[in-house]
């Protein structure tokens, strides 16, 4: 039976919707708002044993706005360019085999890999990680502009895994740099995405949650975590190296060179707690999560 998961957090056979594959154009591409055709979601057919799919949307990590070409519609890209979707190359990875050795690590190759001016994607076919956990991961592809940091997001990826409606999240150089310099320069000279950090989004009900602090192994991350002090719910930009838990917009950052579990502590609703996810990035990588408050209890039950 195949696993498949409708999640929002946080790299294709031939088996592509028909409204996706009949404009194969390629975009003049930049970030707005997408158009009304971009509505309905990708999914990944179903797989063959051994093998796993992830599917969703690219979102960058600053706004948490869709990355769309301009204009936006629903051709397939066909080639690079300088922005947008089209400038994007995703891949996926076993999550531990990449933490453990970002240089050495392998792809796993997809037969199918797409990506569409909506700025939906979908990786499908590849071998299903040996560790349970992949690592999708989004950059600037060969021979674009360097605008990006190498980004991810990790997932449970057992066999036959169908993992839907990921929001994978793109992370600019100019982002790195305002939550580094805003942080006070904390790592000698090198970024937050230099140093390894993992981005945990709190949120419940879709909307980010004040008061979260860190927790890895059930312990405070306290000199390892940042969080923000934008007023703006949804704008990440300015770290403040004082503060000890989320703000506005429910993120923390969390520097970090390992895989552990990782929640948060407090601001949990009436009856809800913050599910546990094993997590964790490496030097030079980004890896963004969103949690979302469930059911004490009842784990993947959303908290109401």
């Amino acid at each position: 039976m195949a696993f498949r998961v409708h999640t929002r957090f946080f790299t294709l056979s031939l088996l592509l919707a028909p409204a996706v594959v009949q404009s194969q154009q390629v975009f003049e591409d930049g970030f707005e708002g997408c158009h009304q055709s971009c509505s309905t979601e990708l999914t990944c057919p179903t797989q063959r044993p051994g093998e796993a799919c992830v599917s969703g949307r690219l979102i960058n990590v600053q706004d948490d706005q869709p990355i769309c070409a301009l204009p936006a519609n629903a051709g397939v890209c066909t080639g690079s360019s300088s922005e947008g979707p089209c400038a994007l190359t995703l891949r996926v990875y076993d999550a531990l085999a990449f933490v453990q050795n970002p240089l050495g690590a392998v792809p796993l190759e997809p037969l199918e890999s797409l990506v569409d001016g909506c700025g939906r994607f979908r990786l499908s076919a590849f071998t299903k990680p040996v560790s349970g956990f992949g690592l999708a991961s989004v950059d600037d592809g060969t021979g674009t502009p360097d605008l990006h940091v190498l980004s991810a997001g990790m997932l449970p990826m057992p066999d036959g895994a169908e993992v839907d409606q990921v929001r994978l999240f793109a992370v600019r150089h100019t982002t790195d740099q305002a939550w580094t310099t805003s942080a006070g320069n904390p790592f000698g000279g090198n970024t937050f995405a230099q140093a390894g950090t993992y981005v945990a989004i709190f949120r419940h009900a879709e909307t980010s949650v004040a008061g979260v602090a860190l927790r890895s192994n059930g312990s405070a991350v306290s000199g390892s975590d940042y969080y923000f002090a934008d007023l703006d719910s949804q704008n990440r930009q300015t770290v403040d190296a004082g503060l000890a838990s989320t703000g506005a917009n429910g993120t923390g950052l969390f520097v970090t060179g390992s895989i552990t579990l990782i929640t948060g502590e407090g601001g949990e609703p009436d009856g809800c707690s913050w599910p546990m996810a094993q997590g964790g990035s490496a030097p030079g990588l980004v890896v963004v999560h969103e949690f979302n408050a469930e059911l004490s209890g009842q784990a993947g039950v959303a908290c109401p």
